[in-house]
């Protein structure tokens, strides 16, 4: 029962933290990225999928012994690809022609098979007035963890031991690679920030997360004593990733220092008493609403630029206007993102979910015994 619960344990402010983080986001694209970190709000949405996808496949290995990779697979299919796959057919065939702003079939088919990083880092964006889809870069690095971290878990198995020690491999190998990418090879930031092989690890530490969450009850007993301090430490540790502003340093060890300050500062989140007052904040009605549908979000928040810049008569990108016009357009947009969010959430992905309870862990199916009446049953 211990597993069946800890399977489906709604992680208390976790929604929060995604509520926060794409609105990180949308403020970083209206131009305010000075201020508001979009790309701290994009490493924390790594890490949160990283964190959560380990305990649900450690959980269901714990109760029913194996993993049931095609239905895991189908289940992550189901949770992604029907919001995605609305918004690439509304752009492309309802949006990109009111606007005069055509959406390339290549990026359309990058999005849509998870290869928009690659199709960014590899220059094949280059119209300079078609519709705007660069931003699902960060969903194809999430989906291709989402191909080979079952995989390994399962040939591991699942060996908490073997698992960290080859999360911690990732996270050096990532931070030398980027080291490597940037100051020997002198590849552009495109890539040391939006390839998958430069920015796995970024997941790779909130899998580790769960794993320590999951096999040492010595850590998190530290956790739960020492939680604010730790808390603060990670948050010291995030406060001097934004602020130094080394160009190396931002190309290549900034994401391995927002790993650990988010490891620092989740975990005590989930045990220390002293935190409680947080999650309490995270856990507000209306930071779990934006949460829970910032998927959504996510997809359509370039719409909703796009669409305020029509009203403010703006040429180009919001980004680029003037401060009086960004000012203006702060509230237009998050209006519209949330609103197109809402409407996605609705008519796309409740009607979907419908097919998970299909695509549910279980147990698998006994053998037969074998008999006089069936001698080979056993081995078949």
């Amino acid at each position: 029962m211990a597993a069946e619960k800890s399977m489906h344990t709604y992680v208390p402010g976790l929604d929060g933290i995604r509520a926060i983080c794409i609105t990180l986001v949308v403020l970083g694209h209206l131009g305010f990225g000075g201020i508001f970190p979009g790309g701290l709000g994009v490493t924390t949405f790594f890490f949160i999928s990283g964190y959560l996808i380990t305990r649900l496949l450690a959980a269901e290995h714990d109760r029913f012994g194996r993993l049931d990779l095609p239905r895991f697979y189908g289940r992550r299919l189901l949770r992604l690809a029907p919001e995605l796959v609305t918004f690439v057919a509304v752009l492309g065939l309802v949006i990109a022609p009111a606007l005069g702003q055509p959406l390339p079939i290549g990026a359309a088919l990058a999005a849509l098979f998870y290869w928009t990083n690659y199709y960014l880092i590899l220059g094949f964006d280059t119209c300079q007035d078609c519709s705007i889809t660069g931003h699902l870069w960060s969903l194809a690095v999430e989906e291709h963890f989402y191909l080979v971290m079952p995989l390994v878990m399962a040939a591991c198995a699942f060996a908490p031991k073997r698992l960290q020690a080859l999360l911690v491999g990732v996270g050096v190998a990532c931070l030398g690679w980027r080291f490597y990418a940037h100051s020997a090879l002198h590849l552009p930031e495109v890539y040391t920030y939006k390839s998958t092989e430069c920015r796995v690890d970024s997941i790779g530490w909130g899998c580790l997360a769960a794993m320590i969450e999951r096999s040492q009850s010595q850590v998190m007993a530290l956790m739960k004593r020492r939680g604010a301090a730790i808390f603060g430490a990670g948050a010291g540790l995030m406060l001097a990733s934004l602020l130094i502003r080394d160009e190396t340093f931002r190309e290549t060890a900034r994401y391995s220092l927002q790993g650990l300050a988010l490891f620092a500062m989740v975990l005590p989140m989930t045990v220390a008493p002293k935190l409680a007052w947080i999650n309490a904040v995270l856990e507000h009605p209306v930071l779990r609403w934006m949460g829970r549908r910032s998927y959504g979000a996510y997809l359509w928040h370039y719409a909703a630029l796009t669409f305020t810049a029509l009203a403010l008569g703006v040429t180009g990108q919001l980004e680029t206007a003037s401060l009086p016009d960004r000012l203006t357009a702060i509230p237009m947009v998050l209006a519209g993102t949330w609103v197109l969010a809402a409407v996605s959430y609705v008519l796309v992905f409740k009607p979907s979910q419908r097919l998970k309870p299909w695509l549910e862990a279980g147990p698998a199916a006994p053998r037969p015994l074998a008999s006089p009446l069936n001698p080979g049953s056993a081995a078949s």
